[in-house]
């Protein structure tokens, strides 16, 4: 997204989440975390810290190691991990490149996820080739860590928008509009954040800080996400408020682009950017030899209006990641001519 800002965590913020996870996921010194996450992304803090604390054993997977699917599922069947905590596009990879299906994994309890909106094809796949763990939706950016958790029997249904779960005890959740008031469930605005998990902001640039916390009358993280609480009480994302684009004369929602593509079932991969006014939808194809565009976009206009609609179609063999094993965003921009909005 730029360039990188430290951010400040309080041994108070860290203990909130560890003392979470620990009693949501029953976590003991028995436990096996295996550590794929880069020590500078808070997936590890789980993995590092919380294992740590317990006494139990931590797998890091090396950082060669971790740049191949295939050595990284064989590791995780020889290691006999219980606990493994990791983003969707990585879990994405360990399954169409990794031989994840043909793994003995019955010893994992858990398999979290959190950091992007897992596709609902794909994570439908993942839970059908690997049906042991407990499946957990963990939602948080890395200024709050984790504030609301989905456990999930089943994937969600397609179209169905992202269900990122309960809040978390030690989290005050509210949704706000652009003046900072709360609104009521059902209607949509920016998520808010308070409590013991907030950090203390970004390490030495007050201005960022002052942009993106207030402090009256409870310290509060703004996280420029998008979403409302429904019925249920449940948190849905909408997406990112930096990820809406203006595309002829109206807002288009990046994010349901790429979910829409994926709920077509003609693409294992999608990921949506604007360059000079045109959207381009990135896409890895199944099989890159039988990949009609034209097939993919015919299957969008049945299920998104026309102003949405991708202006062009770009296939990649794979995407390309950041170091916390995201979709690299801003390089696909580029290379599509423009930047991401």
């Amino acid at each position: 997204t730029g360039t990188p800002k430290g951010i400040v965590l309080t041994h108070g913020n860290l203990a909130a989440f560890s003392d979470w996870a620990i009693g949501q996921f029953g976590l003991t010194r028995e436990d096996r975390f295996f550590s794929l996450a880069p020590l500078h992304f808070d997936l590890s803090l789980l993995d590092v810290l919380t294992s740590q604390r317990l006494g139990a054993s931590v797998y890091l997977v090396g950082e060669t190691e971790a740049l191949f699917p295939g050595p990284v599922a064989m590791a995780l069947e020889r290691q006999r991990a219980t606990v493994f905590y990791s983003v969707p596009t990585t879990l994405q990879r360990l399954l169409s490149h990794g031989g994840l299906a043909d793994r003995d994994l019955g010893a994992l309890r858990w398999l979290l996820f959190a950091g992007e909106v897992f596709p609902a094809p794909v994570l439908a796949a993942l839970m059908e080739a690997v049906p042991e763990p407990g499946y957990a939706n963990l939602y948080g950016p890395t200024e709050t860590n984790v504030v609301s958790c989905k456990l999930l029997d089943a994937a969600p249904e397609l179209g169905e928008k992202p269900n990122v779960g309960l809040p978390c005890p030690h989290s005050d959740i509210s949704i706000r509009d652009e003046h900072g008031n709360k609104l009521a469930t059902g209607e949509t605005g920016e998520i808010c954040v308070a409590g013991p998990t907030v950090t203390q902001g970004y390490w030495r640039r007050p201005d960022l800080t002052a942009s993106a916390f207030s402090d009256a009358p409870d310290r509060l993280y703004h996280t420029g996400d998008y979403g409302y609480f429904d019925e249920a009480g449940d948190l849905r994302y909408l997406g990112r408020r930096d990820r809406q684009a203006k595309l002829r004369g109206y807002r288009v929602e990046l994010e349901e682009v790429e979910l829409t593509a994926m709920d077509t079932g003609l693409v294992e991969g999608a990921a949506a950017t604007v360059a000079d006014g045109a959207l381009c939808l990135h896409v890895v194809a199944h099989d890159p030899k039988a990949f009609a565009p034209s097939a993919l976009t015919r299957a969008l206009a049945e299920r998104l209006p026309r102003y949405a609609l991708p202006d062009r179609v770009e296939m990649h063999e794979a995407f390309p990641t950041t170091s916390s094993g995201k979709v690299d965003m801003q390089a696909l921009a580029e290379c599509a001519g423009g930047t991401d909005a």
